[in-house]
């Protein structure tokens, strides 16, 4: 096993640019978002689901382990945190690299 084999598991990087989530999201893969809900009210990715941070690994929260899965938050800074916990615990996931300020930054549908 390699050095990047450990950091990142199955050769996938715990990134993506918001073009590849926009890409994953139309191929049917869950966009997450894990702000508080008074972030997700101001507005947030149509069709996106809210799952605050701290419900992620409840087992009520419906995310499984044979799924792949995009976490987002403001800025990628807590959804990148939370991917890393969650890749640990052998989930699919990955983060929108910038968070929802790059996303509309990229013009990209916002529900506000």
């Amino acid at each position: 096993m390699g050095f990047f084999d450990f950091i990142f598991p199955n050769g996938k990087s715990p990134q993506i640019t918001t073009a590849q989530a926009m890409q994953e999201h139309a191929d049917g893969v869950r966009i997450i978002d894990i702000r508080d809900i008074i972030e997700w009210n101001k507005g947030h990715i149509p069709t996106s689901e809210h799952i605050p941070q701290a419900k992620l690994m409840r087992p009520d929260s419906g995310l499984t382990t044979n799924e792949r899965l995009i976490l987002v938050c403001s800025n990628g800074v807590r959804s990148l945190s939370a991917a890393e916990r969650m890749r640990r615990s052998g989930f699919d996931v990955t983060s929108v690299h910038g968070g929802l300020d790059s996303w509309k930054r990229s013009g990209f549908p916002f529900d506000k």
